[in-house]
């Protein structure tokens, strides 16, 4: 068994019922005794609305920013924040949930309501941080989360934000601030980490044309940029966001025995691919990633 196989047996996880079971696992080692069952129940309205089965909501039509990436997000900042815990750090129980709650509702964004029929939720791209937030705030608060709780929510929402600069302390406790930084680093290394993540990028090049998101005169031309956005993420998560990614190392040695940073493995993995596909096959990268999509089975779980 190669190195690649044997790590991917512990990262790639898909199923909702196995990423459910596996961050009520790891919030126990967190906090022994840690009651799941409100973030259980969110998780359960969260995919309802990414299915279309939400009232007041359509079922999710952006190709990328979809269920799997919402839930790659929620199993990889539980990780981090494991990370956390074992480096020391303490931060309570109401912050513990805060996150694993913004992260369930970061890209909630990019769902239509029900009345909402043209194109699709791709054209909120520049504004779903906002619709997020505001959909969070809706929701917590008919469950009867106090106003603070939901600022805490909003502040670390905000961070996954790319254009968002944080000032140190912004008006927020070290705990959201962490916390903050923590979802927002989860965000960044579970898409570009994701074993699907150069089929997909062809659907975030759609999603960028429908969302307004300029800076690429073609799908190739994204592609090709794709190494310097890597570049661009390495530095996004030293620099402003305080090198939290590198705690999850902590999580996958204290939980799978493994000493190795399994984000970044995959992540230098998945450009170093994309990199020899377009010097191998330059314009014609369709054939690679179709290729790529057959050998990964056509079609994801979630």
């Amino acid at each position: 068994m190669t190195m690649k196989d044997t790590f991917s047996r512990f990262f790639f996880i898909s199923d909702l019922g196995q990423i459910e079971t596996e961050v009520r696992r790891v919030s126990g080692y967190i906090f022994p005794g840690y009651d799941f069952s409100e973030i259980s129940s969110t998780l359960g309205d969260i995919e309802r609305v990414y299915r279309g089965e939400y009232p007041g909501y359509r079922e999710s039509n952006a190709s990328y920013h979809d269920l799997p990436h919402t839930l790659a997000v929620f199993l990889a900042t539980a990780r981090l924040v494991h990370g956390l815990h074992l480096s020391g750090f303490l931060f309570s129980w109401n912050s513990f949930t805060a996150v694993l709650h913004a992260s369930l509702f970061h890209d909630i964004g990019y769902i239509q309501e029900e009345n909402d029929l043209e194109g699709t939720g791709a054209k909120y791209t520049k504004v779903h941080v906002r619709r997020g937030i505001d959909f969070m705030r809706s929701y917590l608060g008919k469950r009867g989360y106090s106003q603070s709780y939901l600022e805490d929510c909003a502040r670390i929402i905000e961070y996954t934000d790319l254009s968002f600069e944080p000032a140190e302390n912004g008006g927020t406790s070290s705990e959201v601030r962490i916390m903050a930084r923590i979802l927002a680093s989860a965000d960044l290394m579970a898409q570009m980490a994701d074993e699907w993540y150069l089929p997909k990028l062809p659907a975030l090049y759609r999603e960028f044309v429908e969302g307004g998101v300029t800076g690429f005169s073609s799908e190739y031309d994204m592609l090709c940029k794709t190494s310097a956005f890597a570049d661009y993420v390495r530095n996004r998560l030293s620099g402003v966001l305080g090198g939290v990614n590198s705690l999850v190392r902590l999580h996958f040695r204290e939980r799978w025995g493994i000493d190795e940073d399994l984000y970044c493995f995959f992540m230098e993995r998945n450009i170093r691919e994309l990199e020899d596909i377009l010097t191998r096959f330059g314009s014609d990268y369709r054939k690679a990633f179709e290729h790529l999509s057959l050998q990964k089975g056509l079609s994801k779980t979630c």
